[in-house]
């Protein structure tokens, strides 16, 4: 299953990933072999997916799950990648989990403010309010 042309991984991330994966900054690539890079990294990802999607489909599942990708790694001899990928999956997971309580925590925060701003509004309101009768 290869993608069509226009659907490949875009050059400028090929690039990206691989100036990261090098630590020498005055490390240059080819055009070459920027192309030949995005074509390997396009083809490997259609080779995983399209195995995983018939695991999934074995399965009876409609929706692609981490399972069916590392399966599919396996079925086609990438065990060695598989270790890996649960330990940066764990990290991510984790990252996202906690992402989540953050801003589950802000968004408490906020609403305790906003409370305690109405609840002193109105204490000022009805401060200013007795005041305006105490004068009359």
């Amino acid at each position: 299953m290869s993608l069509r042309v226009n659907e490949k991984i875009p050059f400028h991330l090929i690039h990206q990933m691989m100036k990261k994966a090098i630590p020498e900054e005055n490390v240059k690539f080819s055009k070459e072999a920027k192309i030949l890079m995005q074509e390997c990294a396009t083809e490997f990802i259609s080779f995983i997916t399209s195995e995983a999607v018939d695991l999934s489909r074995k399965s009876k599942k409609k929706i692609l799950q981490t399972e069916n990708i590392l399966q599919a790694m396996e079925n086609l001899g990438f065990d060695n990648f598989i270790e890996p990928l649960i330990i940066y999956y764990s990290r991510l997971k984790h990252f996202f989990e906690t992402e989540k309580e953050k801003k589950n925590q802000n968004e408490n925060q906020n609403e305790n403010q906003n409370e305690n701003q109405n609840q002193n509004q109105n204490e000022n309101e009805n401060e200013n309010q007795n005041q305006n009768q105490n004068q009359k």
